[in-house]
């Protein structure tokens, strides 16, 4: 469904690190990455730096600050929060320069109201959302300053979202979501949106626990998609990625990836991934990644508490 896809896309690349480094695994005391350091390895087992990545986090866990150095490019990302935790403002910099900026506007509910979009400094996106009590009516997307799409939603007898209509700016229409729903009681246990466009149809099916935590979902068009499953902490299992001449297949434990396959026209190559944990926090200090027998890459770890 394309609002929920722009309301969470745009907020997951402002929050992308709040999401893949936080440790996986879910406890009182929570473990966060401080530093992430990369090393490739050589054939002959000689090592070089590719990059270092410093996190900050406030006194909820939720990141503030994402540093990254690799070579002569450094780049700085930062989040501000307002009071319900949404990112209000995310900021990003490159050698001090600013490339990209997000700025979110919400109501007194916690709904997006309207996100900016900068890069460089000059406005290139505009969204607008518009609500009736809870309910997302509508979507309204910009370039710039130009109307670029709206997105119109229509709801169930229940309140939920059962058909997304997206018009270009002459009102012409240029996608179609349908959105249904399995549920227990009142819980929601899957939700299917099969989406119609001019790429063709796409079918995206979420499946839940009887605690909402996602269970798996699966991303299907006619060039192939992509799946995963989560168990009930949100730790990932499995992940899978396919197209017309590739597809990956990644495994996990309590998060952390264990192994992955990728084929290509054809031919098949395998890494597997091997921990060092640390001796406090019982997380991973050290991932080696291995091509077959061979150590291709190494990564360090420290952590941050949180508690």
């Amino acid at each position: 469904m394309r609002n929920y896809r722009h309301i969470f896309g745009a907020m997951l690349i402002a929050a992308a690190a709040v999401l893949f480094m936080s440790v996986p695994a879910q406890a009182k005391t929570r473990y966060e990455i401080k530093t992430e350091k990369t090393y490739s390895i050589l054939p002959g087992g000689e090592e070089f730096l590719d990059s270092t990545t410093v996190f900050s986090y406030n006194k909820k866990g939720l990141v503030t600050k994402e540093s990254f150095k690799s070579g002569d490019i450094a780049t700085v990302k930062t989040y501000a929060y307002n009071a319900n935790d949404e990112v209000k403002k995310y900021l990003e910099k490159e050698n001090g320069k600013e490339t990209s900026r997000y700025d979110y506007t919400f109501n007194k509910n916690g709904d997006v109201t309207k996100s900016l979009h900068y890069e460089n400094k000059k406005l290139v996106g505009k969204t607008i959302f518009k609500y009736n009590k809870k309910k997302l009516l509508s979507t309204t997307f910009y370039e710039g300053k130009k109307i670029t799409s709206i997105e119109t939603n229509t709801f169930d007898s229940k309140g939920r979202v059962k058909k997304a209509v997206t018009k270009d700016a002459k009102g012409k229409v240029i996608s179609t979501s349908t959105i249904t729903y399995k549920t227990s009681g009142s819980k929601i246990t899957q939700q299917t949106v099969k989406t119609k466009d001019a790429d063709g149809t796409s079918t995206v099916v979420y499946n839940y626990y009887s605690n909402g935590q996602i269970k798996s979902f699966t991303f299907k068009t006619k060039d192939g998609g992509s799946s995963a499953a989560y168990d009930k902490n949100g730790n990932k299992l499995k992940e899978t990625y396919q197209s017309k001449n590739f597809k990956e297949v990644s495994t996990y434990k309590n998060g952390w990836i264990q192994k992955s396959e990728h084929t290509m026209d054809g031919k098949k190559s395998v890494y597997t991934y091997k921990y060092t944990l640390d001796a406090k926090t019982k997380q991973p200090k050290v991932q080696t990644q291995y091509d077959g027998k061979e150590a291709i890459r190494r990564t360090e770890y420290t952590y941050t508490v949180i508690k």
